[in-house]
């Protein structure tokens, strides 16, 4: 089942309810169909369900498939805007991708984007001017309509700096 941004199958906690209208405030006093007390839905609660088990094992995983939970799990703490998660866990996969790739590889320079948006939303804004100065060369390559240069551009303008240094 595909998750669309502000739509999915809501966990336990909400009751099974479906969100359809974005994350709106409950007055205090909702309650859902069954009776139960309502509370906001997160569209992300079944990602977050899916990937627990698979985080409860991730030491018998192939490196492949531990490499892309790392990454899912650095994704949904961004998504989530939770910043004191989101950098760690974006710096694990940048070191991870560092070590099997090399430092300056595209490969890895490609995840720099996403940990320097979560540096500069948790306020390390020299932190993350370095890591988008990293990546710029390394994405020389990519086609000018790449995400990960579109992002790169708005990063850079957010930070001040002029594109492309």
């Amino acid at each position: 089942m595909a998750l669309a941004r502000g739509r999915g199958p809501c966990s336990t906690r909400c009751a099974g309810r479906r969100q359809t209208t974005g994350r709106l405030p409950l007055p205090d006093s909702a309650t859902t169909p069954e009776g139960l007390p309502a509370t906001p839905c997160d569209p992300f609660d079944a990602v977050d369900a899916a990937l627990s088990p698979l985080i409860a094992i991730r030491d018998t995983l192939p490196s492949w498939l531990s490499l892309r939970l790392q990454m899912q799990s650095a994704l949904l703490a961004q998504r989530r805007e939770q910043w004191a998660s989101a950098i760690p866990a974006w710096r694990n996969v940048v070191t991870t991708f560092a070590r099997l790739y090399g430092a300056d590889s595209t490969a890895t320079a490609k995840w720099r984007i996403p940990f320097a948006e979560v540096l500069l939303a948790g306020g390390l804004t020299a932190e993350a001017r370095e890591e988008a100065h990293r990546a710029r060369p390394q994405l020389a390559g990519l086609s000018p309509d790449a995400d990960f240069l579109q992002r790169l551009a708005a990063l850079e303008q957010r930070l001040g700096a002029d594109p492309g240094i």
